[in-house]
């Protein structure tokens, strides 16, 4: 339609008007850009900057009227007009490197006209469409005459965008009956305007939502998807979880706790900690501080009555949208359970992994413990699939330089709060024995092997204190863990796990059994230790008359309860 006018048509008739001497080579070097920018620019591939067009017009002696059509040719302008789904949200809060991120990438690269799609990606719910429509809101009309918004769910959603989309900007071919023909044109328009930012929300299937794309677009295109797998489709820019800062503000200003324009100042000590303990039970994820923050409007009830409401109700809560969904209609309990559903159609063994998952600390988590657990059947092919199928919806993180995995604490929740009772069971004592499997004795030389484990274990601990699950190795666990711990000098740390280690030996082993000495000796050490003398003694005392019975006394382990029970009698003695 305008392929006369098209910029590249424009510029090389503009330098062949100039005469042969005129080459390409020569019009690059006197630019001083490269033959290779040059030629880009007159075969359509990108544009030049405000500052090589007024260089051109200078250069090719344009009059003036000659130097518009060039700038109108590069600058084809679209109309200013928008179809962005939602008003501006007045709680949006924080952002801002995610905000500079896009600008810098959109709007400091004029030389590049095909400037690569962004993906915002994420876990569902976390704030991409909040962002996308964020940025669309800020920098319409004055960057972008025009913003274009597309449902890019599925390929229904598509067509029926694109159809509004002809309708939107008036095209001719909406006389045409075939759907297909119309959002030709609606790409053929996006390759002759420029100044316009085209949105596709939801596009989960890239290779869907990038077939509806103009090749040689005139502006700039932003994707949402949950997908963390964009290969050479577009830049990937992840979205995490709101800081603390960010999550506290955003929670205060939703449930109407805090004014729009108040500072933190102005609440009390106490509903800033009970705000911050409730940001941290959330883990900063919006949807979920948005259901929050609702529930406390419409309900008047407390932060501290919706965080002991949480605890007792979570799965209601999390199913709870409120009144004014906005741009989520969905809760987040749905909006996971979808995820998680869809990356189990793609993978059965992604059931197993998210269960296994969900009874471990979410951050951290070894690969390797995922191995130990022969039930879960994963060779490092299956092992990789798996995570391609969570890791397109968001729902594990892997760094392949630590080789750790890590998953938000609310699909953690989701996914246990879909388990039945003996499901959690199973799985819990599935978790124990592959922590205690991978958890070394505690030499130092492993030290670094205990750190890496540490946080399971220390999970695992809490598992063993508050489910029935009767683990065979479960206070072989806790005193490893213990003992390393003890190593550290981590004492207060250390005591409830070598507490519980004893208890749970002299349970199923019996009060004489050599390893229950062995538990009262490393108890007895950690007491001596910090010089708490009257509780290791009668430890002391114990383990000595064990071993007497079942070693003999002139054997080493027996030694060693000696030579520990040493110093309490000698301290006695000086007391005395």
């Amino acid at each position: 339609m305008f392929e006369e006018n098209r910029f590249e048509n424009v510029l090389k008739s503009l330098r062949v008007r100039r005469g042969k001497m005129w080459t390409q080579a020569k019009t690059a070097e006197s630019l001083g850009v490269s033959l290779r920018t040059y030629t880009a620019w007159e075969i359509g591939e990108s544009l030049p900057t405000r500052q090589d067009l007024r260089h051109l017009a200078g250069l090719l002696a344009l009059n003036e009227s000659e130097t518009e059509i060039l700038f109108r040719a590069a600058n084809q302008a679209a109309p200013v007009t928008q179809n962005l789904p939602f008003a501006r949200n007045p709680f949006f809060t924080g952002r801002e490197a995610l905000l500079n991120a896009l600008e810098q990438h959109f709007e400091h690269n004029e030389r590049i006209a095909l400037t690569q799609p962004i993906s915002i990606s994420g876990l569902g719910g976390i704030g991409k469409t909040a962002l996308a429509l964020e940025y669309a809101h800020r920098s319409h009309p004055h960057i972008y005459r025009s913003v274009l918004w597309i449902n890019a769910a599925d390929k229904a959603t598509l067509e029926a965008s694109y159809l509004f989309l002809a309708h939107l900007l008036q095209l001719p071919e909406l006389q045409k009956a075939e759907v297909q023909h119309i959002v030709e044109a609606v790409k053929r328009w996006l390759e002759e305007y420029s100044l316009w930012l085209l949105i596709l929300d939801n596009a989960d299937d890239l290779d869907l939502a990038c077939s509806y794309l103009p090749s040689k677009p005139r502006g700039h295109i932003l994707l949402t998807t949950r997908s963390q797998i964009v290969g050479g489709l577009a830049a990937r820019l992840c979205v995490d979880a709101l800081t603390a800062p960010e999550a506290l503000l955003f929670l205060l200003r939703r449930s109407g706790l805090l004014n729009a324009g108040s500072g933190l100042e102005s609440i009390t000590a106490q509903t800033r900690e009970q705000a911050e303990a409730l940001v941290e039970l959330l883990a900063g994820h919006p949807l979920a501080l948005d259901q929050a923050g609702a529930y406390i409007e419409e309900t008047g009830a407390s932060l501290e009555e919706y965080q002991q409401l949480y605890q007792q109700k979570r799965s209601l809560l999390l199913q709870r949208r409120g009144l004014r969904g906005g741009e989520h209609p969905e809760a987040v309990a749905m909006m996971l359970s979808i995820s998680m559903k869809k990356a189990c159609e793609r993978h059965p063994s992604c059931a197993d992994v998210l269960a296994f998952c969900a009874l471990l600390h979410p951050d951290a988590i070894p690969e390797e413990l995922l191995r130990v657990d022969s039930g879960l059947h994963l060779n490092l092919l299956v092992f990789n699939e798996v995570m391609a199928a969570l890791r397109n919806y968001s729902l594990i993180k892997r760094d392949p330089e630590s080789n750790l995995l890590s998953v938000h604490r609310l699909v953690q929740a989701v996914f246990k709060d879909g388990m039945d009772e003996q499901s959690v069971e199973q799985w819990t004592e599935r978790v124990i024995r592959a922590v205690n499997a991978a958890f070394p004795e505690g030499a130092f030389e492993q030290w670094t092997q205990c750190e890496r484990y540490l946080a399971q274990a220390l999970v695992c601990a809490h598992w063993i204190e508050h489910v029935a699950v009767p683990v065979p190795q479960a206070w072989h666990l806790l005193h490893k863990a213990g003992t390393y711990l003890r190593e550290r000098a981590q004492y207060t740390d250390a005591e409830p796990l070598l507490l519980r280690a004893l208890s749970l030996r002299e349970q199923q082993l019996g009060a004489s059994h050599p390893d229950t000495a062995t538990s009262l000796n490393t108890l007895a050490e950690l007491y001596r230790r910090q010089g708490k003398y009257k509780q290791a003694e009668p430890l002391y005392q114990r383990a000595l008359i064990i071993q007497e019975q079942h070693v003999g006394i002139e054997h080493p382990l027996t030694a060693d309860v000696l030579f520990g029970l040493a110093e309490p009698y000698e301290h006695q003695d000086r007391d005395e």
